[in-house]
Parts: C-alpha cells; structure tokens; sequence
C-alpha cells in the first residue's frame, strides 16, 4: 500500500516532467517563429540560448529529483522570459495572448500560488 506521500511525489514528478517539455517546445516555437518572422539573430540567438540555459536548468532539477518544488516556479519565470521576449520584438497584436500560456503553464499545479503568479495582470 502506498502512502499519501508518495503519491503526492509520483504526481509532482508528473507534472514537472509535463512542464519541462512545455517549456522545451516553448523555446523551440519561439526560435521558429523568429527565424521564420526573419528577426535580427540577436533576438533569435538570445531565445535559443537563454531559453536552452533555463530548460536545461530545469530539466536538470528534474532528471537529478533536485528541489523538486522549485521547479514549478522556476518554469513559469522561464516561460514568461521567453514570452516577454517575444512580445517585446512582435508587431502582431496576437502576440498579446500568449499570456495565457503562463497562466496555462501554471494550471497544470493546480495551486494557488502558482496561478496567482501566472495570471495576467490588467
């Protein structure tokens, strides 16, 4: 039989290994995205390397069961850097809603900390 406690770690770790491949097609989406918006390397360099540095940060924590509740807001400050980067040299409006990918990021924890970090603010 196992405890409460152990299914509360095999649930965490779920939801971390969840979040670390969200954040990895995050940064890859950015980069594409960039690349195909034909943006200066710069901006696409600084996606590609910041955003690999904070995946790999996390990923590490993950793989290495390092502070395993840190991990949870550790990604949604790396996803909300990579958004903020892309708002910051995006045109489009529509970049306006990808907001939310923070706030859905957050909702996988099902927290109140967490979703009150991740919510958009007006």
């Amino acid at each position: 039989m196992r405890t409460i406690e152990e299914i509360k770690k095999e649930d965490l770790l779920r939801k971390n290994s969840l979040v670390v491949k969200a954040a990895f097609v995050c940064v890859i989406l950015a980069a594409l995205v960039d690349i195909v918006m034909k943006k200066d390397i710069a901006v696409v360099l600084s996606i590609i390397i910041a955003g690999g540095i904070g995946v790999g940060i996390v990923a590490a924590m993950h793989y290495l069961k390092k502070a395993m509740k840190l991990i949870p807001y550790l990604s949604i400050f790396l996803v909300a850097g990579v958004m903020f980067i892309i708002m910051e040299n995006s045109v489009s409006p529509t970049a306006y809603f990808l907001i939310y990918f923070i706030l859905a990021i957050a909702a996988i924890y099902m927290e109140r900390h967490l979703l009150w970090l991740g919510q958009p603010s007006d």
